[in-house]
Formats: C-alpha cells, sequence, structure tokens
C-alpha cells in the first residue's frame, strides 16, 4: 500500500511539474517583446524604428529592424535632393528635353505629389524647388529675396514644367526642379513599415523625424500612445498631448524644427508655391492618416492652406492646426480629431472646424 501511494505521488509530481514547465512555455509563447533601434543619420532627422515580436523571436524582430532600416536608406539614396549623386540630385541638375531614368519608387512618389498638387489647389507642389533655392541662398547671404526674384522663381514652379514617362521624368524648361521634402519622409515611413510586415513583425512603429506610423500590436496594451510636441515650448519633449493609434500614421509639420534665418528673423521652411513666401499659418498642423505618405503630404498643405484646407481632406483624414500664441491658442480640428487624444498637457480651446 505505502508504495502504490509513493508512486502515486510521485507520478502526480512528475505530472504536475510536466504541467508547470507546459504552462511556462504556453505562456511564453503568448508574451511580445519590443526590440527597439535609434538611427540619428536617416532622411537628415533622427529615426526610431520598434518591432513587436513573441518573446522567443527576437532574432525575428531584429531582422525586421534591419529590412526597415535598409528600406529607409533605399528612399534616401534615391529621392534626397541633398545626395549629389541621387535620382532626384540628377534630375535636378539635367539639362531641360532630356528624360532621366528614375525608379519605380521615385516615380511613384512623383505621381502622388502630382495628385497632391490637384487636390490641394496647388498649395502642395513639390516642383517648388526654384523657390526654396532662392530662399536658401538668400538666407546664406542673410537677405530678403526681391520681388523680382520670388517671381522668376514662382514662374519655375508648376508641373506644367515636367513631364512623367513610364521609366523616368523630362524638365521642359531649364531651371526647373523637384524638392521631395514634403511627401518623401512619408512614403520611406510606410515602405519600412511594409518591410517589418514582411518579415513577420507582429507589430511594429516606424519615426522618421514627424512622420511616425504603427501597425499591429503595441507594446503595451491598448494601440499605440503617440506624444505630440508643444508647438509653443522650446523643449522638444514637452507634449502638448498623446494620440492613441491603431494601424494609422500621423504627420506633424511644426515652425519649430526648420526654417529660414534672414536678418535674425525666424521664417518657415515650408513656402506657398503659389507665391514664393513663407507661410505663417500655423505654429503646429497634426494629420492622421491610412499612410504616411498621405499624412505628411496634407500636414505640409494644411500649413499653407490654413483651416480652410480641411475641407479638401479626403475621407478618413483628421487633422488638428495651431496657430495663435501660447497664451492664446487658436485650435481648430476636424470631426472626430479629439477621440484619439488620450491625454492633454497643456489648455487647448474646444473650437469645432469649419
Amino acid at each position: 500500500m505505502r508504495l502504490r501511494n509513493k508512486a502515486f505521488f510521485l507520478g502526480a509530481a512528475v505530472l504536475l511539474a510536466l504541467a508547470v514547465v507546459v504552462g511556462l512555455w504556453r505562456a511564453r509563447q503568448r508574451s511580445y517583446i519590443t526590440i527597439e533601434t535609434h538611427i540619428p543619420s536617416i532622411m537628415g532627422t533622427d529615426t526610431t524604428l520598434k518591432a513587436v515580436v513573441r518573446a522567443d523571436q527576437a532574432e525575428r524582430g531584429r531582422k525586421a529592424l534591419w529590412a526597415a532600416e535598409s528600406a529607409l536608406r533605399q528612399v534616401d539614396e534615391r529621392m534626397s535632393v541633398w545626395k549629389g549623386d541621387s535620382e532626384l540630385s540628377r534630375f535636378n541638375a539635367a539639362p531641360a528635353r532630356r528624360i532621366m531614368p528614375l525608379s519605380a519608387d521615385t516615380l511613384e512618389v512623383l505621381r502622388a505629389a502630382r495628385d497632391f498638387a490637384a487636390k490641394s489647389d496647388g498649395a502642395f507642389d513639390v516642383t517648388c524647388w526654384p523657390i526654396l533655392q532662392l530662399w536658401k541662398r538668400a538666407e546664406k547671404e542673410d537677405r530678403v529675396p526681391s520681388s523680382a526674384e520670388i517671381q522668376q522663381a514662382v514662374d519655375l514652379t508648376g508641373w506644367r514644367w515636367i513631364t512623367l514617362h513610364k521609366a523616368g521624368a523630362e524638365k521642359l524648361r531649364n531651371g526647373v526642379g523637384i524638392d521631395l521634402g514634403g511627401i518623401a519622409k512619408g512614403y520611406a515611413v510606410d515602405q519600412a513599415i511594409r518591410a517589418m510586415e514582411e518579415e513577420s513583425a507582429g507589430g511594429g512603429l516606424v519615426q522618421c523625424g514627424g512622420e511616425i506610423r504603427v501597425f499591429g500590436r503595441s507594446e503595451h496594451k491598448g494601440g499605440w500612445r503617440i506624444g505630440i510636441r508643444n508647438p509653443f515650448s522650446n523643449d522638444r519633449d514637452t507634449l502638448s498631448q498623446a494620440l492613441l493609434l491603431n494601424d494609422a500614421a500621423v504627420s506633424t509639420s511644426g515652425n519649430y524644427e526648420r526654417y529660414f534665418t534672414i536678418g535674425g528673423i525666424r521664417r518657415n521652411h515650408i513656402v506657398d508655391p503659389r507665391n514664393g513666401s513663407p507661410v505663417d499659418n500655423a505654429a503646429q498642423v497634426t494629420v492622421v492618416g491610412a499612410t504616411a505618405t498621405i499624412s505628411d503630404g496634407w500636414s505640409t498643405a494644411l500649413t499653407i492652406l490654413g483651416p480652410d484646407g480641411f475641407k479638401r481632406l479626403p475621407p478618413g483624414v483628421r487633422a488638428m492646426l495651431i496657430a495663435g500664441t501660447e497664451q492664446n491658442p487658436q485650435v481648430t480640428r476636424t470631426v472626430g480629431f479629439e477621440k484619439l487624444a488620450t491625454e492633454l498637457r497643456v489648455a487647448l480651446p474646444p473650437v469645432p472646424a469649419p
């Protein structure tokens, strides 16, 4: 009898131990970890990549981050105006009436940019390269461009001077050029997200400057919390609010990150391609859309158009525009934007969208 009892208890103990081991193994299978990296030198800005994977799949997470970084650098190499050997720089340097070969990615972005120009009534126009070049030269010389210089640059701006072909693009006039600064980062973020999905990451985040996109499960329960900087603070870590996003992108444009400084006066780096002058319609524009290409393009367009541009937004795109001062902020939101906010850090009056 005693031997049977011992055997019974021994067997039960073994079964219990096995159950514990199996339970721990299953719990480990259900738990997730976040693999993260920071890159300081992509597309002229700081970049953060996060991949969420099962706890036993850390190597998969690292591969997802590597693929995402590779996708970002590929877009940078092709579309940066700061790299003299990029496709875009070669196109800008080419003479008129010569078809310059371009990759499928660059042509895809150019077609999207041309579509944005039509939908924004010309407020978003990547052919404003001559205007930006003028203001960059003027900044170096510490002088405001003359009206004649601005008009000359405006005359060189517009899609009427550029023809897109099946495998390249052609400028129809010398001096014409393209700057994809208002859309290329968003496209790069989308490509990085696609790369992470192809590596079977369970979720992820890509942030390249003011462009962010998230997908899948977050590093915490309840979606991805994205902080929005307070546009009236010199401290970039001071937030105005936090948004809760799931499978979406958010882009923020502000007059505090990049600007022209002439005569000690700061001017927005975003110019209105219709009149050639830096804009002063908003301290900050935040746009949420399905892709970073969409949110990036519309955040630039709304910075130029102001609240009047809200009526041009496609379905599913939500936006917030902040103007005025810290003491008297003027806030305009599209319907539904406030539902994304999980936390307010500064007083923002509930001004309804027009």
